[in-house]
Formats: structure tokens, sequence, C-alpha cells
């Protein structure tokens, strides 16, 4: 099988931030250098 036929209902993403702004492997310590209080 292809991994993509794999998922027999779907697939789902998530993402540790507000997309477009803190996207990047380390979305969790930008929004703490930026000073971000909250996060996605």
């Amino acid at each position: 099988h292809s991994f993509l036929d794999i998922p027999r209902i779907g697939c789902f993403n998530l993402h540790f931030s507000f997309l477009p702004k803190l996207r990047g492997a380390s979305p969790v310590q930008a929004a703490i250098t930026s000073g971000l209080e909250t996060t996605g």
C-alpha cells in the first residue's frame, strides 16, 4: 500500500501555534521569545 492509502477515514494535522505567524519547527519557542501569552 501507498502511505497515502493507509488512513481509512482521513488525516489529522495540528500545529501548536497561530499560523502563519508562528510557522516553523519551533513554534512554542517562537511564541515565548515574541512575548505572547497565548498560542494555538
